[in-house]
């Protein structure tokens, strides 16, 4: 049963959602992903927690960092050794973000950071809106498996 809206901080839905919500919330909850980014205000985004995901939709991490280079140092050495990590900084809307990937208990992990609460704001809107409509069922759809929140 897709969930609707949910608090892309709480984490306890996901163990309550589908059987891919589950999977994703001990992968969370293993890698101590939200304690270990406690500084930078880590919040769930993307198609899994909304239940319109796609088998290879990935978890998706939105954090605010004041501090990109401590952002990135925190990270690598978090996740670095993960699966496939890989890094880099990138200008999103004329402000500098970092953006981390890897690969965890059958799951893809993407990791943004952003310096301003505004880009955080429009990257988790983006991402709970799932960048589509309604269907008939009112249940929201995207319209690609890959969601810009840019």
């Amino acid at each position: 049963m897709p969930m609707n809206r949910p608090d892309p901080r709480d984490l306890s839905a996901l163990a309550r959602g589908t059987p891919r919500q589950q999977r994703a919330h001990t992968a969370i909850q293993s890698l101590h992903l939200f304690h270990l980014l406690r500084d930078y205000s880590p919040a769930l985004a993307g198609t899994i927690p909304l239940g319109i995901d796609l088998p290879t939709s990935d978890l998706d991490i939105i954090c605010e960092a004041h501090d990109l280079a401590a952002f990135a140092r925190c990270v690598r050495q978090a996740f670095g050794a993960r699966d496939n990590f890989r890094a880099r900084r990138k200008i999103v809307r004329g402000v500098e973000s970092f953006i981390a990937n890897f690969d965890y208990a059958d799951f893809p992990f993407e990791i943004f950071a952003f310096e301003t609460v505004k880009e955080i704001a429009a990257g988790t809107a983006a991402f709970a809106a799932g960048a589509g409509g309604a269907a008939a069922d009112g249940r929201e759809v995207i319209k690609s498996e890959k969601l810009n929140v840019f």
